[in-house]
C-alpha cells in the first residue's frame, strides 16, 4: 500500500506538470536566454581574459603564420619606392611610440607593406604587432595625416589585444557550434550562421574601441585627431553603396557611424559627409 501510494503521488505530480505547460515554456526560455547571454557577453568575456595570457612570443608567431599564408595568395609584394616606405615608417614609428605611453602591449611592432589585389585599399593588424598596408590605400589616401590615422586605428587594435582576442572567441564558436550541430549538416549550417552574427556584433565593438586608441595616439604624436575620419570619408567613395549594404552583419560599424563619433570626440559637429579644411601636418 505504501509503494503504491508514492506511485499514486508521483503520478499526480506528472499530471500537474503536464497540466501547466506553461511553466515548461517559461524554463525554456529562461534557459534559452541564459544560454544567449552566456554566448553573447559571457563568452566574450571568458576568452578575452585567456587571449591576454597568451605570450607575445606565441602570439608574434601566429602573426607571421598568418602573413605567410596570406603572402602566399591574397597578397603581393609592394610596389612603394624606398623613399615612400621610409617616409611611412618613420610615421609609423612616431606613432608607436605615443602608443607605448600607456603601456597594455609588452610585444613589439611591425609594419609590412603589401600589394593588396582584391583586397584593394586596405590596413589590418595582425597578432603579435604585426601591421599590414597596402599601397592602394596609400594612393588612396588624401594626406599623410589620413595615413597616420589608419596606422594608428590599427595599433589601437594591437594595444587592444583584438586579434588575439578574436581567434579565441572564433574558436569557441566554432567549437561550440560542433557540439550543438552534432553530425547534421544542415544543423550545422544555420548554427554557424547564428554564432556568426553573434561574432559580428563582437568585432563592431573591437572597431569602436580601436578608433578611441587612435584618437588618443594620433593627440599625442601631433597628427590631426580627426585624419581618420577624412580617410574613412576616401574608403566610402571608393567602395560607393557596398560599404554599408548590409551594417548589421557588417563587422565594422558603419562609416557615417564612425566619422560622427570621430567628429564628436573632437568636438566637430554636423553632416559626417560634410568636408572641413585639410588636416594639418604633424608637428615637427
Amino acid at each position: 500500500l505504501l509503494l503504491s501510494g508514492r506511485r499514486d503521488r508521483a503520478g499526480l505530480w506528472l499530471f500537474r506538470i503536464e497540466q501547466f505547460r506553461g511553466r515548461l515554456v517559461l524554463v525554456t526560455v529562461l534557459l534559452v536566454g541564459l544560454g544567449f547571454a552566456a554566448i553573447r557577453w559571457g563568452l566574450p568575456a571568458l576568452t578575452g581574459a585567456m587571449a591576454l595570457l597568451v605570450p607575445p612570443q606565441v602570439e608574434a608567431s601566429i602573426g607571421k603564420e598568418t602573413l605567410r599564408t596570406l603572402d602566399g595568395g591574397l597578397l603581393k609584394k609592394s610596389e612603394l619606392g624606398p623613399g615612400r616606405k621610409h617616409e611611412i615608417e618613420a610615421m609609423f614609428e612616431k606613432l608607436v611610440a605615443a602608443a607605448n605611453r600607456g603601456g597594455g602591449w609588452s610585444g613589439g611592432y611591425k609594419l609590412a607593406f603589401r600589394k593588396g589585389g582584391i583586397l584593394g585599399a586596405n590596413a589590418f593588424a595582425l597578432p603579435g604587432g604585426l601591421i599590414v598596408v597596402t599601397d592602394e590605400l596609400v594612393a588612396l589616401a588624401p594626406n599623410d595625416d589620413a595615413i597616420a590615422g589608419v596606422l594608428a586605428h590599427e595599433i589601437g587594435h594591437v594595444t587592444g589585444r583584438h586579434a588575439m582576442k578574436r581567434i579565441s572567441y572564433v574558436m569557441s564558436l566554432s567549437t561550440l557550434g560542433l557540439l550543438v550541430g552534432g553530425g547534421q549538416q544542415d544543423r550545422n549550417l544555420a548554427v554557424a550562421i547564428s554564432l556568426a552574427l553573434l561574432d559580428s556584433a563582437y568585432s563592431r565593438n573591437a572597431e569602436r574601441d580601436a578608433d578611441a586608441r587612435a584618437e588618443e595616439i594620433l593627440s599625442h604624436s601631433g597628427y590631426d585627431p580627426e585624419a581618420l575620419a577624412d580617410m574613412l570619408l576616401a574608403l566610402s567613395k571608393e567602395c560607393g553603396d557596398k560599404c554599408d549594404a548590409f551594417p548589421w552583419l557588417s563587422s565594422h560599424p558603419s562609416i557615417a557611424e564612425r566619422v560622427r563619433k570621430i567628429r564628436q570626440m573632437n568636438g566637430e559637429h554636423g553632416d559626417p559627409a560634410g568636408g572641413r579644411e585639410p588636416a594639418r601636418r604633424p608637428a615637427e
